[in-house]
């Protein structure tokens, strides 16, 4: 959520603020949109680091295929 957060201000400064000049809105925005890139690096290492981010390779084409096919067809039986 801290990621979107910078993006959601930018927007109620749009509407409903109607305070849309562009210089002085970024230079507001810009310490907000480095925390959320400091964030997102920092969660990402974090994840790597204690296992939970598995590669592409891992995984095998079929399976997540047939997974898509399975997951798609109980979507539309209920």
């Amino acid at each position: 959520m801290i990621v979107t957060l910078p993006f959601v201000l930018l927007l109620l400064d749009y509407w409903p603020l109607n305070r849309f000049r562009l210089e002085k809105i970024i230079h507001e925005k810009i310490p907000l949109f480095i925390l959320s890139a400091v964030s997102s690096v920092v969660t990402c290492l974090g994840k790597h680091q204690i296992g939970a981010v598995r590669s592409f390779e891992e995984f095998a084409n079929n399976n997540a295929h047939g997974n898509a096919m399975v997951s798609y067809a109980l979507t539309w039986e209920n």
